[in-house]
C-alpha cells in the first residue's frame, strides 16, 4: 500500500512539477551529484556551487574570501524566523566583506544577479529526495534524516522546499502538516525535522499535481494560497510553448517560480510585520504582485502624467495596505526611476496612522508622517526623495494661499502619489488642485469599495484608467473574503382582541 501511494504521489505530482521547473530553465540535477557539493547530509548549502556563483558575481573575489563568506553565511546568528530575516538581508542587500584586513576596504558581497535574473550569471538548480540529516544538538549528533520532494536551490542557496501528496482527500492538510514537521513549526515537531533547510527559505510549496498553494516559513495551513497567474507570460504564450492550459498546480510552477519573478519576489515582495507579539514573514499574493507590476510598467512607459497613473480596484480585505508597501517598494528600488518622491494620501488621520505604522513596522526606509501642512509644504517642495504619509485635509490645506490661487508645489515628473480611497468625493475638487500643485505627477488610486458607473467614471477621469482590478467573487472563491448570506425575516404576529393590544 505504501509503495502504491509513493507511486501516485512521484508520477502524479513529483515528477510533472520537476518537469515543467526544467522547462522553465531550472536544470534537474540528483541528489547523488550533489553530494559532491556536501560534506555532509547536514549542510544545505551546496558550498561549490555557491563559491561558483560568488566569484562570477563579484570578480575581485579570490576563493579564500568566497569560502570566508559561504562561512559568514553559515554562521549567522538566530534561530527561525530571525534567523531567515537575518539571511534575507544579507542575500538581498549584499554582505559586508573587510578585504586585506581593513575596515576601510570593505567590499559589499552580491549572491545572485537580480538586474539579469536569466542572463547567465545565475545557476537554478532543482533536485528531487533531497537528503537532510538533522544538525547536531547539545554536543551529539542526531541521525534522523528528512526527504525534500523537491528542492529549488538558486546559486546553491535553497530558497524553495516543496512538498508533493497524492491528490486524495486531505492531501493539502497532510502536506502542510509534513512541512511544519520539517521546519519544527511549534513545539510538538521540536527534534523532529531539519529546521536548517529553511534557514535560507524564501517559500514552500505543496502541490498534487491538480492544484498546488505556497507559503512562507512558519505559515498555517490556512496561510497557504494558490497563485493563479502566469506573469510574465500570457495564457497563450504557455500554451503555446508548454502545450497545456496552465492550471492548478502548473499555474503555480509557471507564474510563481519561473527563474525571473522568484528572485524579483526575494528582493522586492518580502517583509517581516511583527503581529501579536510575534514576527511573521509575508508574500504577496498574486493578484497584489500582478498589480505592483502593471502600475511599474505603466508608470515607467507612460509619455503624459494622465497615461502613467490609474486606478487599482481590490475589493477590500485583499491586502490594499501591503500592496501600497509593495509598490512604493519597487518604485523606491528601481534604478529607471531616479528614487522619486512619493505621497500616500488618505482621508481619515486613523487611516493615515495605520498606513504610517504599517510601512514602518515592515521595514519600509523612513517614511516620513506629515505633522502639519507647513511640514507637508517642505516635504512636498524638496528635492529630496522622501516617502511622505498625510491625509487629504492637510493636502487641501498645504494648497492654499492668501490669493486663493494654487501655486505649483513641485513640478518634477518624479512625484508619485498614491491616494487611498480614491472613489470618494472628496477627492474631486483636490485631484483638480492637485494637478495644478503637481502638474507632472503620476496619480495612482486605491479603491476597494464597489463603485457605480457615475463614480468609476468621474475616478478614472481624475486618476486614470484601470491599472488592475480584483473582484469580490474572485476574492470569494480565492477564500480571501467570506461569503455572507442573509435572509430577511419577520416575526409572526397576531392581535386576536382589544383586551391584548
Amino acid at each position: 500500500m505504501i509503495v502504491v501511494k509513493r507511486q501516485n504521489e512521484h508520477t502524479a505530482a513529483e515528477l510533472p512539477a520537476r518537469r515543467l521547473l526544467e522547462n522553465l530553465g531550472w536544470v534537474y540535477v540528483s541528489g547523488d551529484q550533489l553530494a559532491l557539493d556536501r560534506e555532509s547530509e547536514r549542510e544545505v548549502l551546496l558550498k561549490g556551487r555557491l563559491i561558483g556563483a560568488l566569484r562570477r558575481l563579484n570578480e575581485w573575489m579570490t576563493a579564500e574570501q568566497a569560502k570566508q563568506v559561504v562561512s559568514n553565511l553559515e554562521h549567522i546568528r538566530g534561530t527561525g524566523m530571525a534567523g531567515n530575516r537575518a539571511v534575507h538581508e544579507y542575500l538581498t542587500y549584499g554582505m559586508p566583506l573587510v578585504v586585506d584586513g581593513q575596515s576601510s576596504q570593505n567590499r559589499n558581497v552580491r549572491f545572485f544577479d537580480f538586474e539579469h535574473p536569466t542572463g547567465g550569471r545565475n545557476e537554478f538548480v532543482v533536485t528531487t529526495q533531497f537528503r537532510v540529516r538533522r544538525g547536531v544538538e547539545g554536543g551529539s549528533a542526531d541521525e534522523r534524516v528528512i526527504r525534500a520532494d523537491l528542492v529549488l536551490f538558486v546559486n546553491g542557496i535553497p530558497l524553495v522546499v516543496m512538498e508533493a501528496k497524492p491528490p486524495t482527500l486531505g492531501w493539502r492538510s497532510e502536506a502542510v502538516r509534513q512541512l511544519g514537521r520539517y521546519q519544527e513549526a511549534g513545539s510538538v515537531w521540536l527534534g523532529s525535522g531539519a529546521p536548517q533547510l529553511f534557514r535560507y527559505n524564501l517559500l514552500s510549496v505543496v502541490h498534487c499535481g491538480a492544484e498546488a498553494a505556497f507559503a512562507p516559513l512558519g505559515a498555517t495551513e490556512d496561510r497557504y494560497v494558490e497563485w493563479k497567474s502566469v506573469l510574465p507570460y500570457s495564457e497563450s504564450e504557455v500554451q503555446s510553448r508548454f502545450g497545456f492550459e496552465p492550471k492548478g498546480q502548473a499555474e503555480l510552477i509557471v507564474g510563481l517560480l519561473n527563474p525571473a519573478t522568484l528572485l524579483d519576489i526575494l528582493r522586492d515582495f518580502v517583509i517581516y510585520q511583527p503581529e501579536k507579539g510575534r514576527v511573521v514573514k509575508k508574500l504577496p499574493r498574486y493578484q497584489q504582485y500582478r498589480t505592483v507590476k502593471s502600475a511599474v510598467t505603466r508608470i515607467l512607459e507612460g509619455r503624459r502624467p494622465e497615461d502613467r497613473g490609474g486606478v487599482v480596484w481590490h475589493t477590500q480585505g485583499s491586502g490594499k495596505s501591503l500592496t501600497m508597501l509593495w509598490l512604493a517598494t519597487k518604485l523606491r528600488r528601481d534604478p529607471r526611476l531616479g528614487d522619486p518622491k512619493i505621497l500616500v494620501v488618505t482621508d481619515r488621520t486613523q487611516l493615515d496612522r495605520q498606513i504610517t505604522e504599517t510601512f514602518r513596522r515592515c521595514g519600509f526606509p523612513a517614511p516620513r508622517q506629515a505633522s502639519s501642512t507647513r511640514e507637508l509644504r517642505q516635504l512636498v517642495t524638496s528635492t529630496a526623495s522622501h516617502t511622505v504619509m498625510t491625509t487629504v485635509q492637510k493636502f487641501e490645506d498645504a494648497l492654499d494661499t492668501p490669493e486663493g490661487e494654487v501655486e505649483v508645489l513641485n513640478p518634477s515628473e518624479n512625484v508619485i502619489v498614491m491616494v487611498d480611497e480614491a472613489h470618494r468625493t472628496q477627492y474631486g475638487l483636490l485631484g483638480a488642485r492637485m494637478s495644478k500643485a503637481l502638474p507632472n505627477a503620476v496619480l495612482v488610486g486605491f479603491t476597494g469599495t464597489p463603485i457605480d458607473k457615475g463614480f468609476r467614471r468621474s475616478t478614472m477621469r481624475r486618476f486614470g484608467s484601470l491599472i488592475d482590478s480584483y473582484t469580490i467573487p474572485q476574492s470569494v472563491r480565492d477564500g480571501v473574503t467570506v461569503r455572507i448570506h442573509y435572509e430577511a425575516r419577520l416575526p409572526e404576529l397576531s392581535v386576536e382582541g382589544p383586551q391584548t393590544l
